[in-house]
């Protein structure tokens, strides 16, 4: 089962593509995101996030970074690259950082420990 539906997608990016098609996006991209989160527990949000974000950079990347209305140019780069960054901190979010915890410094008698 995907980790999120065409409709969610389109949410962050405006497409002509049929849900048909962003669906095979959206598998392409969840098997990405379990690459990508190898060893790193995602909830069930974190997981759909992902999944559009990466779909959404799929889908730009097959659109052009730029077009003209009349005599303005319109242009959108950079776009997929802060989605990428976003799936990324999500990952890096979701690690679990090793923490070393000291226990409590006790003085050992020796005397006692080896009684001669």
């Amino acid at each position: 089962m995907s980790y999120c539906k065409p409709s969610d997608v389109l949410l962050i990016i405006d497409s002509g593509m049929d849900p048909d098609e962003i669906e095979d996006l959206i598998t392409l991209a969840d098997d990405d995101l379990d690459k990508m989160s190898a060893g790193v527990t995602l909830d069930e949000a974190d997981k759909k996030k992902g999944s559009m974000y990466l779909a959404a950079i799929m889908i730009a990347e097959k659109q052009p970074t730029s077009y003209t209305v009349g005599t303005a140019r319109v242009t959108h780069d950079g776009r997929a690259e802060r989605w990428r960054a976003k799936v990324q901190d999500i990952i890096r979010q979701n690690k679990k950082t090793l923490q070393v915890v000291s226990s409590t410094y006790q003085k050992i008698d020796e005397n006692t420990r080896y009684p001669v």
